[in-house]
């Protein structure tokens, strides 16, 4: 993945940024302005714009140009835009759950690239191991609203996360939702279960940046 350089008007984004909260504890900053560099086989450099959706409760892409030599209408074409969109939301959602004003966003904590685990997969593999109890349950609540909100499939981060087949992970995401894990912002449901689960997911990487 190139680097994307993202800022929040003239600044880097921070967690004071991130005023939406689409999920109870998850906060996320409305609008980031990215720039792509290192992008290989390239003569450009993409410049975007990726805005939060509340109804959707994702990010999706606003503006998208480029800076080159000269611009043509091909470069446009080649701009992987759903992939940028996907590496930048992810420095935009953060999970305050203490008054840390240094807090970074999740993605410094959870990797999504190559088909890894944001748990790691020893940890998946025992999460697995142990059937959906209520250990496992909260942390595929928290692997689905943390993908939903990067726009990446929630479903199939389940299953890349806790190592789950489509059939199971569907399974536990179902007992996920009955026990109001992934309920939005906004509903009169009770969100103390929700921030319980997200502080049992978190209690592993405290300390950690």
């Amino acid at each position: 993945m190139p680097f994307l350089i993202t800022s929040v008007s003239d600044h880097d984004p921070s967690v004071a940024d991130a005023t939406l909260e689409p999920f109870p504890g998850f906060r996320v900053v409305p609008r980031l302005f990215v720039r792509v560099e290192g992008e290989l086989n390239v003569e450009y450099e993409p410049e975007f714009e990726i805005t939060f959706d509340m109804p959707t409760s994702k990010y999706r892409p606003t503006f998208v140009g480029i800076r080159a030599d000269e611009v043509n209408g091909t470069m446009l074409r080649t701009v992987r835009v759903t992939d940028y969109v996907k590496g930048a939301a992810r420095l935009g959602i953060y999970l305050p759950l203490d008054d840390d004003v240094d807090q970074e966003p999740l993605a410094s904590l959870f990797d999504f690239d190559r088909g890894e685990s944001i748990y790691g997969d020893e940890f998946a593999h025992y999460l697995a191991q142990g059937g959906p109890n209520a250990l496992a349950i909260a942390h595929v609540a928290f692997s689905y609203v943390f993908a939903q909100l990067a726009s990446e499939p929630p479903a199939k981060a389940v299953q890349r996360d806790v190592r789950l087949t489509p059939r199971t992970a569907d399974n536990w995401i179902s007992k996920a939702r009955a026990a109001g894990l992934l309920n939005p912002s906004g509903d009169e449901n009770d969100a103390a279960p929700q921030l319980e689960a997200w502080s049992t997911v978190m209690e592993r990487f405290e300390g950690m940046s």
